[in-house]
């Protein structure tokens, strides 16, 4: 990517003045939601733009583009596709920074759709409004109070800023994304859905959120790319220092079909996929929940320095059975060192409790909530273990005294309550608001441990 173009990137998403192409007072309708939306969020110098208002929610209302008087870092185009060529033109002929353009209906339809979606990036990117779609979601910024997506727009969101962005290729995903992860305490410096790509394009987003200072986490939704070897190097550059998150549809022969009627994109081979997922890095999961609960992990624990996992907990069946599940997904559950089983005994009962590994602190955590918390802490202090996972009772103190235990410890730590979020959802907010990484079943938790782990061992080993 050139200098010009992250310079670019950089104006779009911190646009000051926005042009919402298509705003309206009428009930029920983007043009109204988004208005409403961003004026909330903090979107300082918001210029709508219908020729048919003269203000729309008492914010003075533009007849064009043109008409508005001063110089524009985005224009938002909620129009029918038939209107975003000339509306491209416009933003070109009035220097405008970027475009959004929410329009479907272009290449994922065929090749007469393709054409056009294609004089429409031509037409933006050699005349300096870099187009971000069509059929997209637009993005989001805290900063700037820039927020596209409609979920988002009608629950609310918090627009502090944070560490975590994203790209997608679906918009409704990352719409719902940055809901579900603020949720659970995440949050974002910048998250873009791409769309179909008529100029920019993911990688470019990619390497954009790689030199940005305020991301730390990349999550990404894809189904293809345009320039593999650029992604590759790209991925390979951002992974030495961010973890990328990328769920990839397509990977199979019916997803593919789907991909190219979805947003026009050329899946490719699965195997071609996961080998450079290897190669760069990618810490690749499978599902909505494998990104929700990846990217918590991710922005709430440090990495590991090795595989090696203790796992404390007060049923010794599930502590057996979890075991099984780490060697499973390449983890070590290693005996603990003589030293932290003798500090164990001490302050364990000897009824009904262990000490190796899985350490089982037996009912009697239920009468002495804290032992949970000297037994984090004890382990913490082992050379042998790298990470912890909790598995806890349900009862709100001993989870007290598990939250204490894990911001005193420099290990990354899980926790899975022993009960399920439908029963216990307040105990589940109360630790996101604590950001304590918490899982609903402790295999969940080992899971992205794992991928924890192996993209350690990525950034030690490249």
């Amino acid at each position: 990517m050139s200098t010009e173009t992250i310079q670019q990137l950089k104006r779009i998403f911190n646009a000051e003045s926005v042009a919402l192409v298509g705003a309206t007072d009428k009930e029920g309708s983007f043009g109204r939601l988004f208005v409403e939306g961003m004026r909330d969020a903090g979107c300082k110098k918001l210029y709508p733009i219908n020729p048919k208002r003269e203000e729309v929610l008492g914010i003075k209302c533009y007849p064009s583009i043109s008409a508005v008087p001063e110089k524009l870092d985005l224009a938002i185009l909620l129009t029918p596709p038939e209107a975003v060529l000339g509306l491209v033109k416009e933003c070109v002929e009035n220097k405008v920074g970027g475009a959004v353009v929410f329009a479907s209906g272009f290449g994922e339809l065929g090749p007469e759709g393709k054409e056009l979606e294609k004089e429409i990036g031509r037409i933006g990117r050699e005349g300096g409004t870099r187009i971000i779609g069509p059929n997209c979601l637009g993005f989001f910024n805290p900063r700037n109070g820039v927020v596209t997506y409609p979920q988002v727009l009608m629950k609310g969101v918090p627009t502090e800023m944070g560490t975590v962005g994203g790209v997608s290729q679906s918009g409704s995903f990352v719409d719902y994304l940055v809901w579900f992860l603020s949720t659970k305490g995440v949050r974002f410096s910048s998250v873009v859905s791409c769309g179909n790509e008529a100029d920019l394009a993911a990688e470019d987003y990619l390497e954009f959120l790689g030199q940005d200072d305020q991301t730390k986490t990349i999550v990404s939704y894809m189904e293809g790319v345009k320039n593999g070897r650029r992604f590759f190097e790209v991925a390979r550059e951002v992974s030495k220092n961010k973890p990328i998150i990328l769920w990839k549809g397509g990977m199979s022969e019916q997803g593919a079909r789907a991909a190219a009627s979805h947003t026009g994109a050329l899946a490719g081979s699965s195997a071609i996929w996961e080998a450079m997922f290897k190669q760069v890095g990618i810490v690749n999961v499978k599902s909505v929940q494998d990104v929700v609960e990846c990217a918590v992990a991710f922005d709430y624990l440090p990495l590991p320095k090795g595989n090696r996992i203790a796992i404390i907990t007060g049923q010794g069946g599930t502590g057996v059975g979890t075991a099984d599940n780490c060697y499973a997904m390449g983890l070590e559950v290693p005996r603990p060192t003589e030293r932290t089983i003798a500090r164990l005994r001490e302050v364990l009962p000897p009824i009904g409790t262990a000490v190796g590994n899985p350490i089982d602190t037996g009912v009697a955590s239920l009468l002495d909530p804290g032992l949970y918390q000297k037994a984090i802490e004890i382990v913490a202090d082992d050379e042998n273990i790298d990470m912890i996972l909790v598995i806890s009772t349900p009862v709100p103190v001993c989870l007290e005294n598990v939250a204490i235990a894990a911001k005193s410890i420099k290990k990354p730590l899980a926790v899975s309550v022993f009960a399920l979020p439908e029963s216990e959802p307040q105990l589940y907010a109360d630790l996101a608001a604590k950001r304590v990484a918490a899982y609903s079943d402790p295999r969940r938790a080992v899971y992205v441990l794992s991928r924890l782990a192996e993209y350690a061992a990525f950034r030690r080993g490249r």
